[in-house]
């Protein structure tokens, strides 16, 4: 069952004073897990709340205590009317209430004028998250991102490979740096990926245009269907249509469209799509042709239909599927 994290702010503000019940304690920590975005404002909280504490002496103040000596004193003296905004509970509650939003207006202050970023990963599965101007992007296995709004502009740092369906706007482009290299989104849908051990960088444009570039050249404009690869080694752009790559959104889509394919490339693509070991026990199988489409379908269907398609065993061993037989003739 979901859990609920109503009044958070109140807890995290309990929290930091060291007030918090144990069951708020452990409330926090679970609403801090569910999302990277909440953990980085826990600790924007803290941040506040620890330069706030750090400028003077923390003294331990008893407010019930300190009322109750100032009631009795008064009590001596003459009996008369406390006015409802003097009376103790709405004294704490008014301090409380400017503790939240004396906490608000800062956070935003800060958030504003600081270059502070937002962190995502994925490790061992893709994942699919939310950017905090509406933009979404889905992440490939072992890929990370930085976000960051500062002056005027939405900045992306990725490693690894991510796909972007950007909300655009004008007076904030989108930008997506891998390295010194960039990729500017015109109202667009696309894939960047890191290729051959961070020596360059692929775009694929789904929908829209983006400006493929580095900070020392002009690069390349890519409209909807258009491919293109940056060397860094020799700093050339080379553009080509998405149709010699037919599943580069793979990962994301789990779709597979091999057209007369080698084995050995089919075997890497579907891989590193779904984290899988699938060997060939000879390699010479590697250079068999296959043509066959995915949609979706389950790790051992696809083997044993890519193993019935090219006459081949398989065996099983553990987390290993064998591909086993005899070379494919020409």
């Amino acid at each position: 069952m979901e859990q609920s994290f109503e009044n958070i702010e109140d807890v995290i503000a309990r929290y930091l004073a060291g007030d918090a019940a144990p069951d708020e304690a452990a409330m926090l920590s679970d609403w801090r897990n569910a999302d990277t975005a909440n953990e980085a404002l826990f600790a924007a909280y803290e941040k506040i709340y620890a330069a706030g504490a750090g400028q003077t002496p923390r003294i331990p103040v008893n407010t019930d205590a300190a009322w109750n000596k100032l009631q009795k004193r008064l009590t001596e003296k003459q009996a008369r009317v406390i006015p409802f905004y003097r009376h103790p509970s709405f004294l704490r509650a008014a301090a409380a209430l400017f503790l939240v939003v004396g906490l608000a207006v800062v956070f935003k202050v800060v958030f504003a004028e600081s270059t502070q970023s937002i962190k995502y990963q994925a490790a061992n599965t893709q994942v699919e998250q939310k950017l905090p101007d509406g933009s979404k992007v889905f992440m490939n296995r072992n890929s990370e991102i930085s976000y960051e709004a500062v002056k005027g502009q939405r900045r992306v740092k990725l490693k690894g490979e991510a796909f972007f369906e950007v909300v655009h706007n004008e007076a904030e482009p989108f930008v997506v740096a891998v390295g010194d290299v960039l990729v500017k989104d015109i109202g667009t849908a696309f894939n960047v990926k890191t290729l051959s051990g961070d020596t360059a960088v692929e775009v694929v444009v789904e929908s829209g245009e983006v400006q493929f570039y580095t900070e020392q050249a002009q690069g390349l404009k890519l409209v909807k269907g258009e491919r293109a690869i940056y060397n860094k080694n020799t700093g050339v752009f080379v553009r080509t249509e998405t149709s010699m790559n037919l599943n580069v959104n793979a990962y994301r889509t789990k779709q597979f469209n091999f057209n007369n394919s080698t084995l050995g490339d089919a075997l890497v693509k579907i891989n590193e799509v779904y984290g899988s070991n699938i060997v060939l026990q000879n390699q010479q199988l590697a250079q068999c042709r296959l043509t066959v489409q995915f949609d979706n379908e389950s790790l051992e269907l696809m083997v044993s239909v890519i193993a019935e398609t090219l006459d081949l065993d398989v065996e099983i061993k553990g987390d290993q599927y064998i591909l086993k037989g005899e070379a494919c003739k020409e």
